[in-house]
């Protein structure tokens, strides 16, 4: 055991360089290996040749210090820096990695490895990686990015690639194919000193439209044309009589501008706003907003020549023909099938109408028709363009057509029917309540005023229930 320590200490010393090139006459620390008569030649440092856990040389027992291999990375670590007290270090490789090993920060500033992607040399200076420049700073090394912006002093700057410029403020001065000028029109008037410019300074070319330079002083004189404009006592004025119709511009005479006089026949001047007013006689033609248009009621017979009006010259206007009952020109009709049941005309004190109704006891539907013949106005045009055609007032005992309904068809003047659209199971949408303007409506057929439309409206109920028919409209467009 004494020799293994004797020789723990002698691989220390040699690490540490202090056997290096010692003198004969030095006093040596002899590591043998000679032990009770018997030759070796090594002594092993071991914890069961474990190939796992670290093996550690440890310097007291409180100290913390050690020399360590490292079983499982293959290599030795020292607790504390190591100084070579001034002996050189040989034939050493420094550490080979791929890529920077960790976050260079202020505890890993110095540290230095080889990049083997790029052949460099790194290290770490605090804050970033960085390649060593090989030997030293070379002529044209320093570029732009190498610059600190604490270079850039006074009137200097960086520009996008990191290189020294002149800053200016391309309003005054610019800076032109790498050179710096006067900016064009970069002299303004505060540039210029008070007075600065005289006339002598004036260059022919200053004097532009309207403007000329007088050839003795060099100032610059306003060129008028002594018909329009002229140049009296120094005093540009416009020349009596000068101003004539060419010159005025639109809408450049307001209505603050006209003298009276400029009101002729059938016009008068406002007093208040000075502009011209027609004069109308407020009874045939007045003004309503803004627009002149005869007045209601200002053409009289008088204003008429007579045989003037023509039938086409009559404008078109809706009106509704209303048939109440009982109506005029209509029949009942029976159709011989089903007829069964009780139809009255009478009076609704509470809804204030007329009406025809329907009704029956017999358990299966019984119908009863009504024929109105409708005559066609002489100065009918059309059927309505704004309302349905046919309106009517309905009210049934339910809302269920199977109970109570109506069925309309209608023929035309030539005797045609024509296809209706909401003729058929016509019935209250609220159980024994008036259902008001109910709409049919057609296209087509042929309306020849003096003839007849005919309506058939067919009333059909079952089992107690009763169907009525109030008012009937036709909407159209007469002249």
């Amino acid at each position: 055991m004494k020799h293994i320590k004797q020789f723990l200490a002698g691989i220390l010393l040699v690490s540490l360089g202090l056997l290096t090139n010692v003198p004969e006459t030095s006093a040596r620390l002899i590591f043998t290996t000679e032990e009770d008569g018997t030759k070796s030649s090594e002594y092993h440092i071991d914890q069961g040749d474990s190939s796992s856990s670290n093996i550690d040389l440890a310097f007291g027992s409180s100290l913390t210090n050690r020399l360590r291999y490292d079983v499982s990375a293959g290599e030795f670590s020292f607790s504390k820096a190591l100084s070579l007290a001034g002996n050189a270090l040989k034939n050493f490789i420094i550490e080979k990695l791929a890529s920077d090993p960790a976050t260079c920060d202020s505890s890993a500033a110095g540290r230095m490895y080889y990049k083997t992607g790029t052949n460099e040399m790194m290290f770490c200076n605090g804050s970033a990686w960085t390649a060593f420049e090989a030997g030293g700073i070379s002529d044209g090394s320093i570029t732009g990015v190498k610059l600190n912006a604490a270079v850039a002093g006074n009137g200097l700057g960086k520009d996008g690639s990191n290189n020294l410029e002149v800053k200016v403020d391309d309003s005054t001065i610019e800076i032109d194919t790498d050179a710096l000028r006067v900016k064009d029109s970069g002299i303004t008037s505060a540039k210029l000193g008070a007075d600065a410019v005289t006339a002598a300074k004036l260059n022919a070319d200053t004097a532009g439209a309207g403007l000329g330079q007088n050839g003795g002083t060099g100032a610059l004189e306003i060129n008028v044309d002594d018909t329009g404009i002229e140049i009296s006592s120094d005093t540009i004025q416009l020349k009596d009589g000068g101003v004539v119709a060419g010159k005025i511009g639109a809408d450049a005479v307001t209505a603050a501008k006209l003298n009276a006089d400029t009101a002729g026949l059938g016009i008068v001047q406002n007093g208040g706003t000075g502009a011209l007013d027609l004069n109308v006689d407020d009874s045939t033609v007045e003004i309503n907003s803004d627009t002149i248009q005869v007045k209601d009621g200002g053409i009289t017979s008088a204003k008429i020549t007579d045989n003037t009006i023509a039938f086409a010259d009559i404008a078109e206007r809706e009106v509704t023909f209303t048939l109440t009952p009982e109506y005029p020109n209509f029949s009942l009709y029976a159709d011989g099938t089903n007829n069964v049941g009780t139809m009255k005309a009478d009076y609704d004190n509470t809804d204030d109408r007329n009406y025809y109704e329907w009704s029956t006891k017999q358990g299966s539907a019984q119908d009863y028709d009504i024929i109105i013949q409708w005559p066609i106005p002489e100065n009918f045009q059309s059927w309505s363009s704004s309302s349905d055609e046919i309106q009517l007032d309905v009210k049934s005992t339910t809302t269920t057509a199977a109970n109570n309904k109506l069925d309309i068809t209608l023929s035309d003047t030539a005797g045609s029917d024509v296809t209706l659209t909401g003729g058929t199971d016509i019935a209250s949408s609220t159980a024994d309540t008036w259902r008001n303007n109910y709409g049919i409506t057609f296209s087509g057929g042929t309306w020849t005023p003096g003839g007849y439309a005919t309506m058939k409206i067919k009333m059909t109920a079952t089992n107690t229930n009763a169907i009525q028919l109030g008012e009937i409209r036709f909407n159209s467009r007469v002249k």
